[in-house]
């Protein structure tokens, strides 16, 4: 479930996710109590979101620990939408816990994905 709340949070500002959470607590709260489900599963997901922002877990390109003038540098890649591409794959990974937001490892996932890329063009 950290994941899905990792990927809201990766397709909004942070703002904008916490108001939206806040319409559905509001939209549920507007119906008749018996028909309030999912008032605890809300309050997991801000909760979630809380100590992912608190503990600075990677959840966008931004705060990957590399960038794309590393992969530039590193992998003789030209400048262009595929280094936005590579680093959203490295997003991925990281949120999805498949890689860790460690330089060396993202750089090294990158040179894999990105000789993949050459080999199937």
């Amino acid at each position: 479930e950290k994941r899905a709340v990792k990927r809201m949070l990766s397709k909004m500002p942070r703002e904008t996710f916490l108001a939206l959470q806040k319409l559905r607590y509001g939209d549920r709260m507007a119906h008749a109590p018996e028909h309030r489900g999912g008032i605890s599963e809300l309050r997991t997901i801000e909760k979630l979101a809380a100590e992912i922002v608190k503990e600075k877990e990677c959840f966008s390109i931004k705060q990957l620990n590399i960038k794309g003038s590393d992969l530039m540098q590193e992998l003789s890649m030209p400048e262009g939408k595929e280094v936005g591409q590579l680093l959203r794959m490295l997003t991925d990974e990281v949120i999805d816990e498949k890689l860790k937001n460690e330089k060396s490892a993202l750089l090294k996932r990158a040179g894999e994905l990105y000789a993949k890329r050459c080999t199937d063009s």
